[in-house]
């Protein structure tokens, strides 16, 4: 089978939703820090590769609208967060969340297929480049949303207020 972008995306989707299940679920209170340790470290995984896949879409211009500005600045600061959490973490405690790798890996592929597409030329190209965009950007914001409780179950680790608002409500 040969993937396309769009079953790519399709996938990608698919994933963020059972993992916003999985978030839902209870977890025994001897796991709620490792399980949002792992969340917190797979972080940087779909970060890094969500700001490839926006950046390879094709469009003629920046990549990065004013309205996903600010989207790109908090994918940044979990870029650049990482390394902090992964040295305060005890050794060994840094594994990442397995199907959130799972789906940084498929938005990767996705980038690695839209690196090869030649810029948008007209209003068609531009908006088929957007959607693919918001494509990407829709189950990266689903598993925002899921996981937050996720990191706020012990109570701190939720990471920048800016990049959540300061409040998810």
């Amino acid at each position: 089978m040969t993937a396309t972008v769009g079953s790519l995306l399709d996938r990608i989707l698919t994933d963020a939703w059972a993992l916003s299940r999985e978030f839902a679920e209870p977890c025994p209170p001897a796991y709620v820090e490792s399980r949002a340790r792992s969340v917190l470290v797979a972080w940087s995984a779909v970060a890094r590769a969500s700001v490839r896949a926006v950046e390879a879409a094709p469009l003629g211009e920046s990549s990065w609208l004013p309205r996903t500005s600010s989207v790109r600045a908090c994918l940044g600061q979990v870029i650049q967060a990482a390394p902090v959490w992964r040295a305060s973490g005890r050794p060994g405690s840094d594994m990442p969340d397995r199907g959130m790798v799972e789906v940084a890996r498929v938005i990767g592929a996705i980038a690695d297929l839209l690196s090869d597409e030649p810029r948008a030329m007209t209003d068609e190209d531009r908006a088929a480049a957007l959607g693919v965009q918001a494509s990407v950007l829709t189950p990266v914001h689903a598993l925002a949303m899921a996981s937050l409780p996720v990191l706020e179950a012990t109570g701190g680790w939720c990471g920048s207020a800016s990049c959540s608002g300061g409040s998810r409500r």
